[in-house]
């Protein structure tokens, strides 16, 4: 495939790990790439599995005119305006909802959960049970000005659950996991930190979501031909399995390099701008 078949092509890049540095930001080189990009006309979009406080804020100076995919494709946002503007969510049902919380209080995880109420996403807690717990949330709360609210044992959360997501041990996070898959119509995501190799994620969604889904939203939002993705996790590669052509950042797991067509430099070298620029023939 020659670069001029990538000219009505669309971009799709995760954040952490894929575009974020090890500081979780965008480079200044990745700032002014994707720009010159946008401004020669190359397409270029984002999914992520952070929520709309954080991907805004990583993501300021950067031209955003396309679909934004957040949570894992839970949600498709419209981040080119400065209010929360979701143009679909995927919801876990109630019974779901309760069955999740009853397998994980059975793992020993407590969960931060999120829901929407009016169109605003809220991130909800009950107990705050270990140190990546209490890291994660002062982090948000401290860069990206986000709000938590915790509950009474037993209270749900407002509005309509949409996303859990526990982190810890590899051991504890992978056999919650495990008793998470044993409920219907819901889908997990489970993976290593980008950047603290000793936690572990588990994200729990509903069975509509996935990056695959994100993939397949942005491509009809888009009306693209063409999907190129890049990732660098085990969360990305069911949105590699929803492209058309996907890539893997220098440094990712084996299991994700083999569903990509190649490899990329990683963040600090700007591998996936440069990597855009090179197939769509754009200097940068």
């Amino acid at each position: 495939m020659t670069n001029t078949n990538y000219k009505n092509a669309v971009f799709v890049c995760d954040l952490d790990g894929t575009l974020l540095d090890a500081d979780a930001t965008l480079p200044p080189d990745a700032v002014r790439h994707l720009n010159i990009l946008h401004d020669r006309g190359v397409k270029v979009t984002f999914a992520t599995a952070r929520t709309i406080k954080s991907a805004k804020y990583i993501l300021e100076g950067v031209p955003t005119p396309y679909p934004v995919s957040l949570m894992n494709g839970v949600l498709l946002c419209d981040l080119s305006h400065g209010e929360e503007n979701y143009i679909s969510a995927a919801y876990i049902d109630e019974d779901s909802y309760h069955a999740v919380q009853k397998r994980l209080a059975e793992s020993s995880v407590t969960p931060f959960v999120y829901s929407l109420e009016n169109g605003k996403l809220v991130t909800s807690y009950t107990k705050i049970s270990n140190d990546y717990m209490e890291n994660f949330m002062r982090e948000r709360v401290e860069k990206y000005n986000k709000p938590f609210t915790k509950l009474r044992d037993g209270e749900t959360p407002p509005g309509r659950a949409i996303y859990f997501a526990a982190m810890g041990e590899e051991n504890l996070i992978c056999a919650a996991n495990e008793a998470c898959l044993r409920v219907p119509k819901i889908r997990t995501a489970c993976y290593r930190d980008a950047y603290a190799k000793d936690i572990w994620y588990l994200e729990v969604f509903s069975e509509e979501a996935s990056k695959r889904r994100a993939a397949n939203d942005i491509r009809k939002a888009t009306d693209a031909p063409y999907i190129v993705a890049f990732g660098d996790n085990y969360n990305d590669v069911p949105m590699f399995e929803g492209a058309d052509e996907a890539y893997a950042v220098d440094g990712a797991p084996d299991g994700v390099v083999a569903a990509a067509k190649g490899v990329v430099p990683s963040a600090a070298m700007c591998g996936v701008t440069r990597k855009i620029g090179s197939l769509t023939g754009v200097e940068l």
